[in-house]
């Protein structure tokens, strides 16, 4: 939970469906089957009006499927700027593992790999009117690498530093710049 003045509050975890949590200890019937969800689960950003402490309300969600944030135990990896209009700019580390299959001697091979990336978000406004919009992400790869094969897989440490409008990603030995205001443009690795 970061605040962000006494009536915002913005919540950083996981979105699950709770129809798809199984008490194993009250069941006594084996599960065989899987429901697919409706809900779309993985790392959750939430802004909340708390201006009525007994009755907080979600004003917006942001969900990164299939993704989880190192934020969600360790509150260093969450980068937070206030800006002199009223608005306030962070960045959090994503890291999701991304399924492909491949047949090889006939036999089809399932193959993961790590998509590290910093996601960008602005809350904007005011208390009355503010909004959660993400902005966009940076993304951990190597161009020039063909493989886009990474040594440092984990996004367990990785971090962001904002300078006014540059913003640096920090991932395993290597560095990823950007400016807030053409975020496309990534420089990097350094």
């Amino acid at each position: 939970m970061q605040p962000l003045s006494e009536d915002l509050l913005l919540g950083i975890g996981q979105n699950v469906d709770d129809n798809s949590v199984i008490n194993f200890a009250e069941s006594n019937t084996n599960v065989d089957t899987v429901a697919v969800s409706p809900v779309i689960e993985g790392a959750k950003v939430t802004l909340f009006d708390v201006s009525e402490l007994d009755s907080p309300r979600e004003i917006t969600s942001i969900v990164f499927e299939d993704g989880y944030t190192p934020v969600e135990y360790d509150y260093h990896a969450l980068t937070y700027l206030p800006m002199s209009d009223g608005s306030f700019r962070f960045a959090l580390p994503i890291e999701r593992w991304n399924i492909s299959t491949i047949t090889e001697d006939q036999q089809k091979i399932d193959v993961w790999s790590p998509n590290n990336f910093m996601a960008l978000l602005e809350v904007s406004a005011s208390d009355s009117n503010a909004m959660l919009l993400h902005r966009g992400n940076i993304q951990a790869k190597d161009e020039s690498d063909e493989t886009n094969t990474f040594h440092y897989i984990s996004g367990w440490d990785d971090r962001s530093i904002f300078h006014q409008n540059d913003i640096y990603y920090i991932h395993g030995n290597s560095v990823w710049h950007s400016n807030w205001q053409s975020l496309e443009d990534v420089g990097g690795p350094f």
